[in-house]
């Protein structure tokens, strides 16, 4: 013991405070004249304890004491964001719009502490890291709040869905014209467009073995102003579900809930030529339910702590949301089941994608395995009934002679996009 006390008193005589400490924690022998070294280290380690967890907002400076973290995080837990913000500018400065700005920043923090600068700065070495992830959610949107993880800045897949969607019924009103109002009033082409541009139809789906029937009414609109309703909710409140959810689960769930409007479409209602964009829309929003149920009912892990309750809490934004596309069933070419099919589909592969926060491995992995099982028993039954109990008209065969026949005066076959 003398010779490790040997050792220690010169390093305190260079005021090299950390090396001291780790001797002391190898030899557990505090020196008397070091206790003031050891109480800064311990409040050094406290600091770094008072971190912020990854959804919680941190300033971008790391530069202020521990006191004054502490004091941000517990003001940003209690939703006084705003008095802490005015309170920081006051003490560090009126912050600039490129300070302000919200972004993806990744710090790294040592086990041990740092190394004192000078200044009342430490300098942190990299053993573990920690990721936070920031919002650039305006305050002056429904959605805003910088509590709720936010994966990408820029819903691009949202915006380039719309621009699609756009493109391809631009196109057709310019290959095949505008329908009069009588026989499409959502101002769109002729509705045999809808079939010969891969819309639902079930005798072509089954007899024609057309099966990419299942997914391309996901993209159809009857006309400007099914498209314009549309719009309005993928590029306000499923832009920020993509935001939030990230592109790849966002896509996956459209395209599964697409899926299963058009089957539901079809084996439900057969005799009728329509599109199911909008049930697509219904799949995102019965995906949302989904997550703030199960986040509201069971633990989430500690990433994701406390979020069930505000995305509970707005819920009713996303129910109005569904409650305003189901009215689009009242339009010609636009089938109710098909809504409800998103919808189902929609809210069975949300428990399967969002069970994955759920901390009990048990009440998981039953979330999951009931989800699974929705998509299997319900698509296989749908599918029976399509392939198999299912009687056709033959006159959707041919969807120009079709809508002749049921508008006899005015209406002109011009738009054909396959060959037959």
């Amino acid at each position: 013991m003398s010779k490790n006390k040997a050792k220690a008193e010169p390093l305190l005589e260079r005021g090299e405070d950390s090396k001291v400490r780790k001797l002391d924690h190898r030899t557990r022998y505090v020196p008397p004249d070091t206790e003031s070294a050891v109480a800064a280290a311990d409040a050094k380690r406290m600091a770094k304890s008072a971190m912020p967890r990854r959804h919680e907002p941190l300033d971008t400076s790391f530069s202020m004491d521990s006191h004054s973290m502490r004091q941000d995080r517990y003001a940003m837990e209690s939703g006084t964001m705003d008095q802490t913000l005015s309170e920081a500018e006051d003490t560090y400065g009126d912050f600039s719009d490129d300070e302000t700005q919200n972004y993806d920043h990744s710090e790294t923090y040592d086990d041990e502490i740092g190394e004192d600068s000078g200044d009342g700065n430490y300098t942190k070495r990299s053993q573990r890291s920690m990721r936070f992830h920031y919002s650039n959610v305006s305050e002056n949107t429904s959605f805003g709040d910088s509590s709720v993880i936010i994966k990408q800045q820029v819903a691009w897949g949202c915006i380039g869905l719309s621009a699609f969607q756009f493109a391809i019924l631009t196109t057709q009103v310019l290959l095949c014209g505008i329908a009069s109002l009588s026989i499409n009033p959502t101002i769109g082409p002729y509705p045999d467009a809808f079939s010969e541009w891969g819309g639902k139809n079930a005798y072509l789906l089954v007899e024609g073995q057309q099966y990419f029937r299942f997914i391309t009414p996901t993209f159809l609109h009857v006309g400007y102003l099914h498209l314009l309703v549309n719009a309005l909710f993928q590029l306000e409140t499923c832009a920020y579900l993509e935001r939030e959810w990230g592109f790849s689960q966002w896509i996956l769930i459209y395209l599964i809930s697409g899926v299963g409007s058009s089957l539901a479409a079809t084996a439900l209602e057969p005799d009728y030529i329509g599109v199911c964009s909008s049930g697509a829309l219904m799949g995102l929003f019965g995906a949302r339910i989904a997550q703030a149920i199960l986040w509201i009912l069971f633990e989430t892990k500690n990433e994701y702590e406390g979020q069930g309750s505000i995305i509970f809490d707005r819920l009713g934004g996303t129910v109005c949301s569904a409650a305003v596309v189901f009215f689009l069933t009242f339009l010609s070419y636009i089938d109710f089941s098909g809504h409800l099919g998103g919808l189902f589909t929609g809210l069975l592969i949300g428990s399967i994608i969002f069970s994955s926060e759920i901390r009990d491995r048990k009440a998981r992995g039953l979330v999951r395995i009931m989800g699974f099982l929705g998509l299997v028993l319900g698509g296989f039954a749908l599918l029976l009934k399509l392939f198999y109990f299912t009687e056709f008209d033959e006159d959707l065969a041919d969807a120009c002679q079709y809508f002749r026949n049921l508008y006899v005066e005015d209406y002109a076959c011009e738009c054909q996009a396959f060959d037959r």
